[in-house]
């Protein structure tokens, strides 16, 4: 934490002579993401993530984080949908709160969300789900009274994916690890945290299931149209499409013989 304080405050102080010629908050209101607010919620912020996304050089005059901070902030208003982390997702999170966020871009959707969103228990975005959180482990339940943690998705990060805790109702952590093995290893090498991660990075891709309720195969072949999104890259998989569009439309998960663990809520 104390490393990553001293990083949010090299940010800022790297700002005043950022060659992209920002010079105050004042003249660009995303600025406003300061170094107490990284570093109360620095969880938020997937710095190994993010930097092998970007494919960001680092230096040895400056911190890792230092420079990703400085990415993020000189992108922000050039992407809608740039985001620090796995977790959070800026044009979802602000189609749902679009009329609270008073800046522009993902880093006023990553201010409120910070501020206000977190503490009122809204969704960081699609790949996690706070209800479905709270309502199942009783250990982020208990870290909140104690005041371990500050909400859901800090819990998550710190505690439930190595517990093996599964972020939203329709993917099964552990479900998904059985199915192969090779993954279970790969996991306890630390090639991956957890089957989610593996999920985001490459399941999804191999059009794996997240779990014994959502079956690929048969939400595409259902939903011809998001057959053809999926095809032309608009959603990674079918169910990236059922998270952002498909729960909302009504439309089937596409597996119709679930199996009893689902059913009996064991799951």
């Amino acid at each position: 934490m104390k490393r990553f304080v001293r990083g949010c405050i090299e940010v800022l102080s790297d700002l005043g002579r950022d060659p992209t010629g920002r010079k105050s908050s004042a003249d660009n209101p995303i600025l406003l993401l300061d170094a107490a607010l990284l570093a109360r919620h620095g969880y938020v912020f997937d710095l190994p993530w993010y930097v092998k996304k970007h494919e960001i050089q680092l230096s040895d005059d400056r911190s890792a984080l230092t420079v990703a901070i400085d990415h993020f902030l000189s992108f922000a208003l050039k992407s809608q949908d740039l985001t620090p982390g796995l977790w959070f997702a800026p044009k979802w999170y602000s189609q749902w709160h679009q009329h609270q966020i008073t800046q522009p871009g993902p880093a006023g959707a990553l201010n409120h969300f910070l501020r206000v969103g977190a503490a009122m228990g809204a969704n960081p975005g699609p790949s996690f789900e706070v209800a479905h959180y709270a309502n199942r482990y009783s250990g982020y339940n208990e870290r909140m009274a104690k005041g371990t943690v500050e909400n859901a998705l800090e819990d998550y990060v710190r505690f439930g994916e190595a517990a093996r805790y599964s972020p939203i109702h329709w993917f099964d952590e552990v479900w998904y690890v059985d199915q192969d093995p090779q993954l279970a290893k790969a996991i306890a090498a630390g090639e991956y945290a957890s089957g989610f991660r593996h999920y985001l990075a490459i399941g999804s891709a191999e059009r794996r299931d997240p779990g014994p309720i959502f079956s690929e195969r048969r939400y595409l072949g259902a939903n011809p149209d998001v057959a053809l999104a999926v095809a032309a890259g608009d959603f990674c998989s079918g169910f990236d499409h059922f998270l952002h569009c498909g729960r909302f439309e009504g439309r089937s998960v596409g597996n119709e013989t679930v199996s009893g663990r689902a059913l009996t809520g064991a799951w």
